[in-house]
């Protein structure tokens, strides 16, 4: 699965069921001891979240005393997670009064939450419309500008028999190849799309960096951006942004299906459609602003 507008075919069965989507890992028998090896840092990420799930409206700052004992947890231990959450900016210290309170870290993954949960609201009825009218896969994907990387935030799986397109939720891309992405990428502010460019000329040099400026050209353009075989074989992608106030991109609504689905008609089709709900959906947005 590489990317958001072109996961793996598979074969298997779609059942109906509500938008959103949740992965289950199962961990097979012959990696148990993998598992087994991996326990120990599960244990100090799940001490890690004791530690941050303690700050509250409430409590919003606590000295490491405090910490300690509202946790259980032994002293050594919980110095060194406060170290380690102070290091990374989850927490931040605070000499005068010698406690700690969450760090521009946590507020920005708890910004970056609020809107993604906020987007996947506003698109589920254009979502679930572009579904029933389409038959196949929609993606909904929004822009992790921290990373660079466009994320998939939710999914409704093909009807259609036989070959459907599938794609993990959570699942991260690089904004250059496939056209969920580059429907971001195209709609940057051209230093991001400079940034975006260099990390593409060194991870992925294969790619020709003037036929993706032309792409990009294009699809500030139509509005429309589309991948044939881009990222996975025998998949289609057509995707539009999803556009706020100033033409900000803030995500992507795309479709992906088996290329042996996609003739010129429904390839027209889906572009249509897509173009359409897309441009409803920023308008809306932009309104609200």
């Amino acid at each position: 699965m590489k990317n958001a507008t072109a996961g793996a075919l598979t074969n298997r069965p779609t059942l109906k069921r509500p938008m959103r989507s949740r992965v289950a890992v199962v961990v097979p028998h012959a990696e148990a001891s993998t598992a087994s090896a991996s326990t120990h840092g599960v244990g100090l990420l799940v001490k890690a979240f004791q530690v941050l799930d303690l700050y509250s409206r409430e409590q919003p700052s606590w000295t490491q005393a405090e910490l300690q004992r509202a946790t259980g947890l032994s002293r050594s231990t919980l110095s060194r997670l406060v170290r380690f959450l102070h290091g990374r900016g989850y927490l931040a210290f605070v000499e005068r009064t010698g406690r700690y309170s969450l760090g521009f870290a946590a507020v920005d993954l708890g910004r970056r939450a609020g809107r993604a949960s906020n987007l996947v609201e506003l698109c589920a009825p254009i979502l679930e419309r572009i579904a029933e009218t389409t038959g196949e896969t929609v993606m909904l994907t929004t822009y992790d500008a921290q990373r660079g990387k466009a994320i998939c935030l939710e999914q409704i799986p093909s009807v259609q028999e036989g070959l459907k397109v599938y794609e993990r939720i959570g699942a991260a891309f690089p904004l250059y190849r496939g056209a969920s992405p580059k429907a971001i990428l195209a709609f940057l502010a051209p230093a991001e799309i400079e940034s975006a460019l260099a990390v593409m000329q060194r991870d992925a040099p294969d790619i020709d960096v003037a036929r993706l400026r032309r792409d990009l050209r294009s699809i500030r353009a139509s509005g429309l951006a589309t991948s044939l075989e881009e990222t996975y074989p025998g998949v289609a992608g057509f995707a539009v942004p999803v556009l706020a106030q100033g033409n900000v991109p803030l995500g992507s609504i795309a479709v992906a299906a088996p290329i042996i689905r996609m003739n010129p008609a429904v390839r027209a089709r889906i572009g249509r459609i897509l173009l359409e709900s897309g441009e409803t959906l920023s308008d809306s947005l932009r309104s609200a602003a």
